[in-house]
């Protein structure tokens, strides 16, 4: 069979295995409650994620588990540190450096003598300040130099997402290739690591509800950077046992960023041809910019309408227009009420006066590149614009 035919046995096969799962999943929604999540009532972002962490750690901790975790933690990832005495440590979030920064976990045994820091990032990325790495190392390392009663005495681990790398802003390879070989830093990610010491963790907790919560926790970890566990993600593993449909699966995935970019290229078209119908419908000219993937309309003096790939997701709304920006409007521009007229929850940063998610994860879900592909994220673009358009002089004059 040539590899057309076997490419096409492959998806006709998965594609009848996906229905029956999904149909399964519709029939018995009620007992498997598969996307329930206690994680989707907690506000998402790195601190959160440092705090949960850091929570688990503390041997002193409210889960009411005594050293479990941070057991499990010191076997699976510190070997030449030793923490004797579980009681004796302490658990800092946000803990200030000389230069003024924040390690997010910092794990203190009898007031610094030894020290373990943990700088978390929780998107793929985001950049990290200038030196930040190198400073969190110095710092460690002064902190403990008095106190030091081991050779070994800290240790900074570097947690992200899988594939993202130490930059050489953060820190200088050379520093950071000794440091790792002398056992001080550590990279780990959340697939390979974080999310297998929670395995052992659910498997080691005594109490039901704290293992509910931990589970919740590790399914949301999954969801962010591996995508949604479901029935089908075994039937589609079964698939792939063959010689044959191993290969077939590494060809997929090794297409998979080239069929992302021909997505994302379809979309710019399709953009162009709203900015089209646009100018048509509105009777005034409409223009998409594919650099910055926003469209100037002629009723907004200081900003744009405009969608873009951040934060692992894909962020639309209003952005400030770079002149405007810059001359003396870095603040972020409240506009009270705007939310409420647009029936959307925004939120605001410095250049944003407003913008939300539609769609998160799209590293790992597939939601955004069917829309993109089948026209419906076009539509829902259009949709907004013309909520924009439509707004009151009031509003209007702020944007």
């Amino acid at each position: 069979m040539d590899r057309d035919k076997q490419l096409n046995a492959f998806f006709e096969q998965v594609g009848l295995g996906m229905k029956f799962a999904k149909d399964y999943e519709a029939k018995h929604k009620n007992l498997l409650a598969k996307n329930f999540n206690t994680m989707d009532f907690v506000r998402w972002d790195e601190n959160k994620v440092s705090e949960i962490i850091g929570f688990l750690l503390d041997p002193k901790g409210v889960h009411d588990q005594g050293s479990v975790y941070l057991d499990l933690f010191f076997k699976q990832f510190v070997s030449k540190i030793k923490f004797t005495d579980r009681e004796a440590v302490t658990v800092i979030l946000e803990d200030r450096t000389f230069e003024d920064r924040r390690i997010d976990i910092v794990l203190s045994y009898k007031n610094y003598q030894k020290v373990i820091g943990i700088e978390n990032k929780i998107n793929l990325y985001t950049k990290d300040q200038k030196n930040q790495v190198a400073d969190y190392m110095r710092f460690l390392e002064e902190i403990v130099k008095d106190k030091q009663v081991e050779k070994d005495s800290y240790m900074l681990f570097y947690l992200t997402p899988k594939g993202r790398e130490l930059s050489e802003d953060s820190a200088n390879k050379g520093e950071a290739e000794q440091w790792k070989e002398e056992g001080k830093l550590a990279c780990i990610n959340y697939e390979d690591h974080i999310i297998p010491f929670l395995e052992d963790c659910i498997k080691e907790t005594s109490n039901e509800r704290v293992r509910y919560f931990i589970t919740d926790f590790r399914k949301q970890l999954i969801e962010n950077y591996m995508g949604k566990e479901g029935i089908d993600q075994s039937m589609i593993i079964n698939q792939l046992v063959g010689s044959e449909n191993i290969e077939i699966a590494f060809a997929i995935q090794n297409t998979l960023s080239q069929f992302k970019q021909e997505i994302k290229e379809q979309l710019n078209a399709q953009m162009y041809d709203l900015a089209e119908e646009l100018t048509e419908e509105l009777g005034q000219e409409i223009i998409y910019v594919k650099e910055h993937h926003h469209f100037e309309i002629p009723q907004l003096k200081n900003t744009y309408v405009k969608y873009s790939y951040e934060m692992n997701g894909v962020i639309y709304g209003l952005v400030k227009q770079y002149d405007y920006f810059t001359n003396e409007n870095s603040e972020k521009l409240i506009i009270a009420g705007l939310s409420n007229v647009l029936g959307i929850k925004f939120k605001t940063s410095p250049w944003w006066p407003c913008y939300a998610f539609e769609y998160e994860n799209i590293e790992v879900v597939a939601e955004f590149w069917s829309d993109a592909q089948s026209g419906k994220f076009k539509e829902f673009m259009k949709d907004f614009i013309y909520k924009v358009v439509r707004l009151d002089e009031v509003f209007l004059e702020q944007l």
